[in-house]
């Protein structure tokens, strides 16, 4: 459980999302926010591909080429 008013319950941990969950987050191409929902992604290719719920940009990208994103919180915290 977050500690109150760490921000971090309120946080996406990223299994909200149509291609089940995923522990990664990738910013935006176009506005560089961190509002994306990856929508598919595919192990043997590592092609993601996601839109931005804020500026409603769509991308597939190579993730082993593609560097701009995060770790959701459920993830990150245990790899510190």
């Amino acid at each position: 459980e977050a500690a109150e008013g760490s921000g971090a319950a309120d946080e996406d941990d990223g299994s909200g999302n149509s291609a089940g969950y995923f522990p990664y987050k990738p910013y935006c191409g176009n506005c560089e926010k961190d509002l994306t929902v990856v929508t598919s992604y595919d192990d043997d290719t590592t092609e993601l591909n996601y839109t931005c719920s804020a500026c409603g940009f769509a991308e597939t990208v190579r993730l082993n080429e593609f560097n701009r994103g995060k770790l959701v919180w459920k993830v990150d915290w245990p790899m510190r």
